[in-house]
């Protein structure tokens, strides 16, 4: 088929008249005239604007890629998700090719008519293309390299018979209007193939990481502290900020998946038949770990500790721990009407939630304590301050707003942790991670104290509070009556004391909410399971 015959103008939304002789550029757009260019080889129907951050690395060097260990992984995933993966299709595309580590497998192990390789990133297109032209040759049939932005997706109603994207969705900041896109573009018989990192995997190595930290962070090397605590901060602050557009922006990995949410965000646009495969199945958090410390390039010896202490505590986290903890990516396999997912219905791991019994009927928190502190105030030449400080409390604080100024809590402030480790109820994670930069906040009046308000992850804020410049203020604030009711009735205090009941209330949403200590001071103090080996 045409590329032409499959996409729509990324202007105007009309369709595009098929490529001329000369190659100075492909197709036009009847309606506008836009005209779309031929990128040595990649269409380029993406706006200037449309760029990722990942073209300014070398992507196959920094993540270790070897398209020739792709060709296995890609049958493990055809198994996974067998026969979606088998059946021949008319129209496939893959969404967010990179550098081809899917592509390249994808052109042979796939049955199709029309293959469509696509990206924002045409550097990653022209590699792309460069490895598939070296194993199969200059031009294979059918296929063709688009360079399309995943938030302006182009391609006509009804024109996808497959679409498939590994780690990508993520990275597309209006991932639900993607969503409805695509499901325009599918046939009535179409279906998607989504693979995904998880939520809960990743809020729990998060957790168990910073516990690590914590504790062992100073007898660790520099080198390895550093780009560990540059990780988790990257971690924390995903997790913590993950519904906030403004920041979400800034980020190449803008999201990660919490299954029922997606199933209800793909219901929501119209995909009413939906299955989810643990693309792992049951892994231990040192597994992903591990490759995570490899990109990072932390020490032979660094690496040894962590992995001591994770598998040290797998035994006590896999009793603990729900299921969906356990893979650090879902297969996410969804169409219009159920033609492939009710075969996939009996493959599906079990997806339970332990904390479902411990957690019903959760009390609210009654109070928040919060300890606020501006330590640097800079003058402006507008007469303006510029501030930075720190703000923790029992519970994760999102921002600190001043008057009309807003910053997000974010910045790793290792000396927060010994200052605060005792005063309150809350996790090394909530503390460590705890500085903000204000900039531009104009007094009220002269003096040496400003009013500042925080904000907690639920997006409550507090009163405002007099904080004097390089002094702590501390404040109890009342949990104003959440908008959303809670079910059935009050926890036990035994519960309340159980490490099992604190990982599972540090877990049990998103925003990272927990009644008491969270699991990181028991990890802290408790004596540890015997070591176990690594695998």
């Amino acid at each position: 088929m045409a590329i032409a015959e499959l996409l729509t103008c990324v202007g105007c939304g009309a369709e595009l008249l098929p490529a001329v002789p000369d190659d100075s550029w492909a197709l036009r757009c009847g309606q506008c005239g836009r005209v779309f260019r031929n990128l040595g080889g990649v269409l380029d129907l993406a706006d200037a604007g449309a760029a990722t951050a990942l073209d300014d690395i070398d992507y196959d060097a920094v993540y270790a890629t070897d398209v020739d260990h792709s060709f296995g992984y890609f049958e493990s995933l055809k198994a996974l998700v067998r026969p979606v993966l088998d059946a021949r299709q008319g129209t496939v595309v893959e969404v967010g090719s990179g550098t081809g580590y899917m592509s390249v497998p994808m052109v042979q192990g796939l049955a199709y008519d029309t293959l469509v390789l696509t990206d924002v990133s045409e550097k990653m297109l022209q590699v792309c293309r460069a490895k598939v032209a070296g194993r199969y040759g200059a031009s294979p049939p059918g296929v063709h390299y688009l360079r399309m932005d995943g938030n302006a997706f182009t391609f006509r109603r009804g024109s996808i018979d497959l679409a498939f994207a590994h780690g990508v969705l993520h990275h597309i900041l209006h991932y639900r209007e993607f969503l409805a896109g695509l499901h325009a573009s599918l046939r009535k018989g179409g279906v998607a193939v989504f693979i995904e990192p998880t939520f809960r995997h990743h809020a729990a190595l998060l957790l168990v990481m910073t516990g690590f930290i914590d504790r062992f962070g100073s007898t660790l090397d520099p080198a390895d502290l550093t780009k560990l605590t540059a990780y988790l901060q990257h971690l924390h602050v995903s997790v913590k900020l993950r519904r906030e557009q403004a920041f979400l922006r800034e980020l190449e990995d803008k999201h990660m998946f919490e299954r029922q949410e997606t199933l209800r965000v793909l219901a929501d646009v119209g995909f009413h038949a939906a299955r989810v495969v643990p693309t792992y199945g049951h892994q231990a958090l040192g597994v992903k770990m591990r490759v995570y410390m490899q990109e990072m390039k932390v020490s032979e010896d660094g690496q040894h500790r962590v992995l001591d202490h994770l598998f040290g505590l797998q035994p006590l986290l896999q009793d603990v721990l729900a299921d969906e903890c356990f893979s650090p990516s879902d297969t996410y396999v969804f169409e219009k009407e159920a033609r492939w997912t009710p075969q996939l219905a009996a493959r599906e791991a079990p997806v339970g939630d332990l904390a479902t019994p411990l957690l019903a009927g959760e009390r609210p928190v009654v109070a928040r304590r919060v300890t606020l502190t501006v330590d640097a105030a800079t003058e402006r030449g507008d007469g303006t301050l510029d501030l930075t400080g720190w703000a923790a409390g029992d519970l994760p604080i999102k921002a600190v707003r001043c008057g009309e100024r807003t910053a997000y809590v974010k910045e790793g402030r290792m000396d927060v942790l010994a200052h605060l480790r005792q005063e309150l109820a809350a996790s090394s994670d909530n503390l460590l991670f705890s500085g903000f930069r204000l900039e531009g906040v104009r007094r009220a009046e002269p003096g040496t104290q400003l009013a500042l308000q925080v904000q907690f992850a639920d997006d409550l804020w507090s009163s405002p509070q007099q904080v004097a410049l390089g002094q702590p203020a501390h404040a109890r604030e009342p949990q104003a009556p959440s908008a959303e009711p809670r079910a059935g009735g009050p926890v036990g205090r035994a519960s309340l004391r159980s490490l099992g009941g604190k990982l599972r209330r540090s877990l049990r949403d998103e925003g990272m909410r927990s009644t008491g200590k969270k699991v990181i001071g028991w990890l802290r103090h408790a004596a540890l399971a015997p070591r176990a080996r690594r695998p």
